[in-house]
């Protein structure tokens, strides 16, 4: 995948993967709300919350090929405290993140766990 349509592509992938609809915007008291790029309703009555992140695994700088990660940035800082509020408030919300193409910093992938995010590599 290229950009600029990689994250389409990337989240059309994981939403049929998942067999979601699509996009859907969960309410978050106090901070907005959250746009799950592939929400599933499961059977029990819960939401598989389906995160797609499609960075760039490799940059070139000055000729010189580099390897990215995907950063905990503010923004996705605030995606994860949203996902753990939707999970506290919302009954049976199981926010899964899902990485494409770079894998999450070790910062970032220390912060999903400490927050009990599961996430997934696909490299």
């Amino acid at each position: 995948m290229r950009q600029p349509t990689k994250w389409q592509e990337g989240e059309q992938y994981v939403q049929e993967s998942f067999g979601s609809a699509g996009q859907r915007h969960f309410p978050v008291t106090g901070m907005g709300g959250r746009y799950v790029d592939a929400p599933v309703d499961l059977p029990s009555g819960g939401v598989l919350a389906g995160v797609v992140k499609t960075y760039g695994q490799r940059r070139t700088v000055s000729g010189v090929t580099q390897r990215q990660t995907v950063p905990l940035a503010d923004l996705i800082r605030k995606q994860i405290q949203k996902d753990v509020w939707l999970r506290n408030n919302v009954p049976n919300y199981d926010p899964r993140w899902v990485f494409l193409d770079a894998p999450p910093s070790q910062e970032l992938l220390d912060f999903l766990r400490q927050n009990r995010i599961i996430s997934v590599n696909h490299q």
